[in-house]
């Protein structure tokens, strides 16, 4: 495969995996509120914590004159100044679609240039209603479950599909590890739902972890989102589907190539495998720190790999802090 297709497919999952998990988050928000009291100031701490996790606080602190719901929408959503804005990362997504368009399903393309065309002419500033804001995220999330249906169903098992997938699980593992990162930071008054909860509601594991277990504690929750070998959101898991791509796309074959690559993600494995329970929450959090530069140094040692070219818009993690 040509590396410019492979690159092109790469940074399409991990866009469009950007898309579908910030939509997620700030929906997840939207609707806490629409259900409790609206525009009440005490979710702005809440806020505080998305805004990192999903953006940029030094940038939106820039960009706006004080820290509101309907300026943050707009900074999450519909901001050309932010490049992981629900509209820039759906932009990238469609690009990199154009590009592919004689490898990936023809129904991939028309989903994601439908979402496209419905909202590259939104304007940055208007005033949207929390009922239509809403609205506008289930459409991003409803394309990006579409586009997933129409990846595992039409998509040929090939390389193509394998470098699409490492795209994705990169991405969220990074984004599981971000969402505990920035969680573990906050004091328990900070924020109005325990860390626990939150992580589950944000990487969309709640349901299936309360299946699973009785309590929802910090502990088990780390475990179940850093280690859980069944949980599609944990990095054990996310790192476990990479490697088997990785294998599939070298055909089993062991080569200096790859050597780094490989070795630094049984590293990241070897990492996760810690017990949440023994550790101090000084030493959570730099159990997670350190797990979130791991995964950020395999991001950039896949792309040396495969000769992948990350594109100057894409904002690394490290920008968010």
């Amino acid at each position: 495969m040509l590396s410019r297709v492979a690159e092109s497919l790469y940074w399409m999952a991990r866009n469009s995996e950007r898309t579908a998990g910030n939509a997620h988050i700030i929906h997840t928000q939207l609707s806490n509120m629409l259900e409790e009291s609206g525009f009440d100031l005490t979710y702005l701490e809440d806020w505080k914590v998305i805004l990192n996790i999903c953006g940029s606080s030094n940038q939106f602190l820039m960009t706006y004159n004080r820290l509101s719901v309907r300026n943050l929408s707009d900074y999450l959503l519909y901001s050309k100044e932010n490049q992981n804005s629900i509209i820039e990362t759906t932009c990238r997504v469609r690009e990199n679609a154009r590009i592919t368009r004689d490898i990936i399903p023809h129904a991939l393309w028309e989903e994601w240039n439908e979402l496209y065309l419905s909202i590259k002419d939104v304007p940055q500033g208007k005033m949207f209603s929390l009922l239509e804001t809403n609205d506008f995220l289930e459409k991003v999330y409803h394309t990006s479950l579409t586009a997933a249906g129409i990846i595992n169903t039409l998509m040929p098992r090939d390389e193509s599909y394998h470098f699409f997938k490492i795209g994705r699980w990169i991405e969220r593992a990074e984004k599981t590890t971000i969402i505990l990162n920035e969680l573990l930071q906050k004091k328990e008054h900070e924020v109005r739902k325990c860390t626990a909860t939150f992580s589950l509601q944000f990487t969309q594991s709640l349901y299936d972890y309360s299946k699973k277990h009785r309590l929802c504690n910090t502990d088990l929750v780390l475990n179940y989102l850093i280690g859980d070998v069944t949980c599609t959101h944990s990095i054990t898991y996310c790192i476990q589907h990479i490697k088997q791509s990785i294998a599939i796309i070298e055909k089993n074959n062991s080569n200096s190539r790859i050597y780094p690559l490989m070795q630094e993600l049984n590293a990241l494995l070897q990492t996760a495998s810690t017990d949440a329970t023994t550790l101090s929450i000084e030493q959570k959090q730099k159990w997670i720190r350190d797990l979130l530069n791991r995964l950020l140094s395999i991001g950039s040692i896949f792309n040396e790999t495969y000769y992948l070219i990350e594109p100057n818009i894409h904002m690394k993690v490290s920008e968010h802090r």
